[in-house]
């Protein structure tokens, strides 16, 4: 089915105070991706005599799609900020102008986490390098203190017209963190990574509300829809280049764990994996500033460290359509699907994906992965 894709590029309010909203589908490139809890990035490449004074700092951009007869649909779920301009002139004398812009993950990287040693949020005491809560409620504090409310630095706090966050729900597991003076976005990415390594998932994102304005979201199963039903092989065309990769090369399975002072030291150890030979253990130090000398403290980033260090079994292979299976119809961005591969069949996650339209072309790589127990 052939695709159509429609440009819409507003003023960095979302034309709210009467800005200009323009409407194009003559580009030239367009390149898009999306990741799961990463920054994710819109390219444009726009006719040279396109009115560059409709682009500025911030501005938004939103990518609509349409596949046949099909009603339109926001490409990626979210809109871009724009980041660059660029105008080029080749060899040949022809002009074009690059749009370089980011999804709003990028919002996450503008900031830091201000909490000294006495603060936290909701926690008049020590608590900046002690937080223990249901991880995805401890993400949606942490971004509610930073963008949505802060009570000491009120410059900070973005006003429900542009952001709003979805309601705290308990429904992660629970787990320590400690986040003073450090970004958001890497905070985020260490919570989530802390609760894939038990097993379960988590995932952030911050998708459009409605013009200008964002949803911060977290996911604990999947960032789109349960798509089992659809089966991806080999044998039935919409599967290319499965691999299964058992790696131990990653494997730790010894840690110092070192906090502030020179007495802040716990040892952690994962038995089953140093104790396979006499030659599997394998050693590391966690070393951080911020961890305090509470003794959870540290086992918490022993435990963390343990989980995501040991053996891997991946699964990773990209995703083709057919006629009966089409991307944005049938499955997209998110999305949980089946695949089958070597006599066994995987729940895998859609969590990162591309599209490239150049002239008329469009090509989509659309990337699965499951991680397996070994």
């Amino acid at each position: 089915m052939l695709s159509k894709y429609t440009i819409i590029i507003r003023d960095r309010f979302g034309g709210k105070y009467g800005g200009v909203t323009t409407i194009i589908d003559d580009f030239t490139v367009l390149d898009l991706a999306r990741k799961k809890n990463g920054v994710g990035a819109l390219d444009l490449e726009l006719p040279g005599d396109f009115d560059v004074t409709l682009l500025e700092k911030d501005g938004i951009v939103e990518v609509w799609r349409s596949v046949g007869a099909l009603p339109a649909y926001l490409e990626g779920r979210t809109f871009f900020f724009i980041r660059k301009i660029e105008k080029n002139i080749d060899a040949q004398g022809k002009k074009t102008i690059k749009v370089t812009t980011e999804d709003p993950i990028s919002l996450l990287q503008r900031r830091v986490i201000p909490y000294e040693d006495d603060y936290a949020p909701g926690a008049p005491y020590d608590m900046a390098t002690q937080l223990y809560d249901f991880a995805d409620d401890m993400i949606k504090t942490i971004f509610d203190d930073g963008y949505i409310y802060n009570s000491f630095y009120a410059e900070r706090d973005i006003a429900s017209d542009w952001l709003v966050m979805d309601a705290k729900t308990a429904s992660s597991i629970e787990v320590y963190k400690q986040c003073s003076w450090r970004g958001y976005l890497d905070t985020f990415q260490d919570i989530c990574n802390d609760v894939v390594s038990q097993g379960d998932y988590l995932a952030f994102d911050l998708i459009r509300e409605s013009v200008a304005k964002l949803r911060f979201k977290t996911y604990i199963d999947r960032l789109g829809s349960d798509k089992t039903s659809l089966i991806f092989s080999i044998e039935n065309g919409n599967l290319v280049n499965p691999a299964m990769t058992t790696d131990f090369t990653i494997e730790r399975n010894r840690f110092y764990v070192k906090g502030r002072l020179v007495t802040d030291l716990e040892v952690m150890s994962d038995p089953d994996e140093y104790q396979v030979s006499p030659f599997s253990m394998y050693e590391e130090v966690v070393t951080s500033g911020n961890i305090s000398g509470y003794y959870y403290d540290l086992e918490a980033e022993g435990r963390a460290a343990i989980q995501k260090n040991r053996p891997k079994r991946k699964l990773v292979a990209t995703l083709a359509d057919v006629p009966s299976c089409v991307f944005g119809v049938d499955y997209g961005y998110g999305d949980t699907i089946s695949v089958r591969y070597d006599g066994a069949l995987y729940a895998c996650h859609l969590d990162a994906y591309s599209i490239r339209v150049e002239g008329g072309k469009e090509t989509i790589k659309a990337s699965v992965e499951a991680e397996l127990t070994i």
